[in-house]
């Protein structure tokens, strides 16, 4: 096997019910913030980053970031939008194109949840992951006990391989992380299933 080639992706995708995807822009830094300050003390207690998120030039740090990173291939962030309200973030990120793997990573605002959002965001960031880029292999690592989040890989077809101990700092503390896997003959036998 080859290394994957970096295709043009699309900076916005369009799903189902009001809901879709787009690569953040400056413009969006604000609302970004807002989202992440309005609900703090959820996120802090799985996400690593959201304490150094201080500030809207945080949030425009994050957003050049995401742009330079796409623009290289090595990560590619979509917002996740309902009708007109911002909702979360998706990435696909960790892009290793010699073995042709990433990572999936996402955050909800907990007034969307349980509404099937993230699972629909989930299952078309791996279209783009399978069908575009051509990986063979996706991650999603969760932390243990954040329960809601680990619903999203058992509901896609994912394996648990495996607990990585003290694997990510959290507003709790060191937590375990919980790595789930796809491959992509799998996925294929999933398609028409989610």
């Amino acid at each position: 096997m080859t290394a994957v080639s970096m295709p043009d992706t699309p900076a916005s995708l369009e799903l189902d019910g009001g809901l879709f995807l787009r690569q953040p822009t400056l413009g969006d830094a604000p609302i970004i913030f807002a989202a992440v300050r309005r609900h703090r003390d959820d996120l802090r207690q799985w996400l690593p980053w959201v304490d150094s998120t201080e500030s809207v030039a945080d949030t425009i740090a994050f957003v050049e970031s995401s742009i330079a990173r796409r623009a290289s291939g090595q990560a590619f962030v979509y917002g996740i939008w309902l009708d007109l309200d911002f909702i979360g973030v998706i990435d696909l990120h960790a892009v290793d194109a010699l073995n042709a793997s990433a990572q999936i990573g996402y955050w909800l605002a907990p007034p969307a949840r349980r509404g099937g959002h993230m699972t629909q965001a989930a299952a078309a960031v791996l279209g783009l992951a399978f069908e575009i880029i051509g990986l063979e292999r996706v991650e999603i690592r969760c932390a243990s006990g954040n329960d809601a989040s680990a619903r999203i890989p058992e509901k896609l077809g994912f394996k648990q391989e495996a607990t990585l101990r003290h694997a990510q700092h959290t507003g709790r503390g060191f937590a375990d992380l919980r790595l789930f896997s796809l491959l992509s003959d799998e996925y294929q036998s999933l398609l028409g299933t989610v």
